[in-house]
């Protein structure tokens, strides 16, 4: 009677998968074709944080979802560790009625997991809206979710559980902008 979400993705290639919400309603059954015209972008190859660099995309997937799971129970990743997050580590979702407030940082290489509470400000339920969620620190979010439930009634709080892929020393040092122009080299 709750929705689920599902991700599809094509074995061929795993890099790309579309997220998909079921919510149940008492409506006829419908077949629904995703139909994709234009070619995905490329992504760069993604490692899982202590894989090798040439780890496959499913490793990596399996080694996050494993990460997610023991974050819902009440564990500690094996090979993270566990701080209270600094003031400027946050979790923002673009949601009207949606507040969080910040939690904790598992830091391990390249993966960083920031969990949060999330809590429905409003007087009606709420569906927390992962894919608008994001960490408030540097690298790229790869995943988002909520536990123990999406819905949430009035006042109700759930974690959000954010994983970012941390950029390495060379991403995140500036560039020094050439004195001869745009550019230049």
């Amino acid at each position: 009677e709750t929705p689920v979400t599902l991700f599809v993705s094509d074995a061929s290639d795993p890099n790309h998968a579309l997220s998909l919400t079921l919510a149940p309603r008492r409506i006829p059954p419908r077949e629904i074709r995703l139909v994709l015209t234009d070619p995905l972008p490329s992504a760069a190859p993604i490692t899982a944080p202590s894989a090798p660099t040439a780890a496959a995309a499913p490793d990596y997937v399996a080694a996050l979802t494993e990460a997610m799971r023991a974050l819902a129970r009440e564990e500690i990743p094996e090979g993270y560790g566990l701080r209270q997050a600094r003031r400027q580590e946050t979790v923002t979702c673009v949601q009207l009625g949606l507040e969080t407030r910040r939690g904790q940082v598992l830091e391990g290489g390249a993966l960083w997991l920031i969990t949060a509470l999330a809590r429905n400000t409003t007087d009606a339920e709420l569906e927390i809206e992962e894919r608008a969620c994001r960490a408030d620190i540097d690298g790229d979010t790869v995943a988002v979710a909520a536990w123990p439930r999406v819905w949430l009634a009035p006042g109700d709080q759930a974690e959000l559980y954010v994983a970012v892929r941390r950029p390495t020393p060379e991403q995140r040092r500036p560039a020094r902008p050439s004195l001869r122009g745009v550019g230049a080299r």
